[in-house]
């Protein structure tokens, strides 16, 4: 007979394998559907950064307040990139007929 603990960690265990199953098929998976990929892409992101947030408030150990730092600063330049690019005006963007 099992414990309530060590069902709770088999569940847990069980729910990581599939999780992990689950990224793996999506990396193998051929898609050339790059707003699929995109958001794919853009979900995981996403739930690194709020991993990293958290655990920088809440263990306030170096390495991810160091990751936290590498996080911002790489948005940082990023967004940079993109507010010096000269602004695309509508008449350009249609072809000349």
């Amino acid at each position: 007979m099992r414990t309530k603990e060590e069902t709770e960690k088999i569940a847990l265990a069980d729910d990581l394998r599939d999780k992990a199953l689950e990224a793996f098929g999506i990396a193998l998976t051929e898609t050339y559907d790059l707003k699929s990929i995109r958001m794919e892409m853009f979900r995981r992101y996403s739930e690194f950064c709020d991993y990293v947030l958290a655990m920088a408030k809440v263990l306030d150990m170096l390495l991810f307040v160091t990751m936290l730092n590498l996080l911002n600063t790489a948005r940082n330049y990023y967004a940079d990139m993109l507010a010096k690019r000269p602004a695309v005006k509508a008449d350009e963007t249609t072809p000349a007929k």
